[in-house]
């Protein structure tokens, strides 16, 4: 009878023990996942925010701006604008 009793409270005191490690464990695990769902907005945000930048910076004249601003360039005039006419190749 004292035998079993004594298997009994090692018994006890090792589930009581994982039961303390698991809690932890928990707590630790819904932390990490707390943060990982914070980045996730984060980064769903920030990918919003990319796609309406490429949507936008698509647009003709914002790459017009663009050409002009940082090469210098421009549109050519009349005058400047030389029409080739090529062949078409006989088979």
């Amino acid at each position: 009878m004292r035998k079993a009793l004594v298997v009994l409270t090692i018994l006890i005191l090792v589930s009581s023990i994982a039961v303390v490690f698991l809690r932890h464990k928990h707590r630790v695990l819904f932390l990490a996942l707390q943060s990982l769902q914070v980045e996730r907005d984060r980064l769903s945000v920030q990918w919003g925010k990319l796609m309406i930048q490429e949507a936008t910076s698509g647009q003709p004249a914002k790459i017009e701006a663009a050409a002009k601003r940082s090469l210098g360039m421009m549109v050519p005039g009349p005058t400047q604008i030389v029409v080739v006419n090529i062949p078409e190749a006989t088979q």
